[in-house]
């Protein structure tokens, strides 16, 4: 029996920034030299990461609501420029909750004491922090990009 590939997804911020060696202090949830990272990678986002505009939209509500509004003009710039540095997913991402939840031991511990549900981790946290959503999904090396 032949094993089936996994999906390769680019990864979050977070792993972003270790594949690549960037070693930075985290507040808040960004990058303390966030200003200056986002000046270097957006180009490189811009050659690299996938966006598929009808997924983001249907993922995303507000994006949805701010394009119609004329806000935003171009989701995908969107996604690379301002997005992806919050955590936006740029297409829709095979998720599996037994495997998060068994994956994850913190995952499984906050789940079970009612503070999140493995999606609600993984959208929030888990994509920024590189952790893999199923058994079927594993992230590009961004390393390996530049």
């Amino acid at each position: 029996m032949q094993k089936k590939e996994k999906t390769l997804v680019f990864p979050g911020l977070s792993r972003l920034l270790t594949d690549i060696g960037v070693v930075s202090y985290e507040r808040d949830g960004l990058p303390s030299n966030f200003y200056a990272l986002r000046s270097l990678i957006i180009p490189f986002l811009r050659r690299n990461i996938k966006v598929r505009e009808s997924d983001v939209l249907d993922m995303y509500p507000g994006i949805k609501f701010a394009l119609d509004q004329g806000d935003i003009i171009d989701v995908r710039e969107y996604v690379v420029s301002e997005g992806y540095f919050y955590g936006v997913l740029p297409l829709r991402i095979s998720f599996d909750e037994g495997f998060y939840i068994e994956e994850y031991e913190d995952v499984y511990v906050a789940v079970s004491s009612g503070k999140t549900t493995p999606m609600e981790h993984w959208l929030t946290w888990g994509y920024k922090e590189g952790r893999v959503p199923s058994g079927s999904v594993d992230y590009l090396n961004a390393g390996d990009l530049l």
